[in-house]
């Protein structure tokens, strides 16, 4: 429960009632903070707090830590994969670059001629 400014005024009245100088009094009331004092946090609430927000980010870290070795596992087939395929192209005597380039280069005669029979 907050303090509203009537029951300011009356704690006031209350304590110069109880033999304190008004000056004292004003300087009690202005120490008061204008809310509950259940709404501060102790400490050790906070360090709770704290600590709940590092486990999770704990329990993240660990979820990515899972997700990375998934990958690392995945990496692995890809270059096992790679090793095969190359044994494979090695048995054939054939490679993909001499493939690709015989390829691009029956594309480019294939242009030149067409060029040379339209000019």
């Amino acid at each position: 429960m907050s303090l509203t400014p009537e029951d300011r005024q009356a704690y006031r009245r209350w304590l110069i009632e109880h033999d304190l100088q008004a000056e004292v009094a004003d300087a009690i009331l202005e120490t008061m903070p204008p809310f509950d004092w259940s709404n501060i946090a102790r400490n050790d609430e906070m360090q709770e707090r704290f600590d709940a927000v590092d486990r999770r980010f704990d329990a993240v870290d660990q979820r990515f830590d899972a997700v990375d070795q998934r990958f690392d596992a995945v990496d692995r087939r890809f270059d096992a994969m790679d090793r095969r395929v190359d044994a494979v192209e090695g048995r054939s005597g054939r490679s993909n670059t001499a493939s690709t380039g015989s390829t691009i280069g029956l594309d480019t005669s294939t242009l030149g001629s067409a060029r040379s029979k339209t000019g």
